[in-house]
């Protein structure tokens, strides 16, 4: 079995720290629950040269800090002599060495780590032959499902719409586990 992870909302619980910061930054109120669109400049009303202000001053915060998001961990790592297990992030290569940290100093496993620098992870997918995807955002969930790659969209606010096949939207790491130890059983 191979499986493809994304990490920023789905291993990394990174947007309710990403909200609070932002409501600080920005002297906003809005929470978790408000983040209906994945483009947090249009959430937030703001511009992008603000918004990249913003994360170059957050930046270690942003990578360093979040908890990781519950069973994530126990999953992961129960599937490390069961499947291959590839992390795919849009992070950026230079953030590496930080990312690595935060996954060590949390214990999880992982076969490679990818950092595209980018949220284009189709190719990716395909080219690793995987058999799942974890992924939160919608727009790369339906890119990776439109290649015929079974999708685990991990429900949140910012991605709320249809889905359609092969993607399918789950609500915990304890289901996405239970998926995936299934579809191994039927391998």
């Amino acid at each position: 079995m191979r499986i493809g992870i994304d990490i920023d909302g789905v291993i990394a619980n990174t947007f309710p720290l990403l909200v609070r910061e932002l409501n600080n930054f920005f002297n906003k109120n809005l929470s978790y629950d408000e983040i209906i669109d994945y483009d947090i400049g249009k959430v937030y009303n703001i511009e992008r040269e603000q918004l990249v202000e913003f994360a170059q001053l957050k930046q270690d915060l942003l990578l360093d800090g979040p908890a990781p998001v519950p069973n994530a961990l126990e999953c992961i790592n129960n599937l490390r002599y069961k499947a291959f297990v590839a992390l795919i992030s849009a992070r950026m290569e230079k953030s590496r060495q930080r990312t690595e940290n935060w996954l060590q100093r949390h214990g999880f496993y992982w076969d490679e780590l990818i950092l595209l620098g980018n949220h284009d992870k189709a190719e990716t997918c395909v080219k690793l032959e995987l058999d799942f995807f974890i992924e939160d955002r919608l727009d790369n969930a339906l890119q990776v499902g439109a290649r015929g790659i079974p999708v685990l969209l991990l429900d949140a606010p910012y991605n709320r719409a249809p889905l359609p096949s092969p993607a399918r939207r789950v609500h915990s790491w304890s289901q996405i586990c239970k998926i995936i130890t299934s579809a191994m059983h039927r391998k």
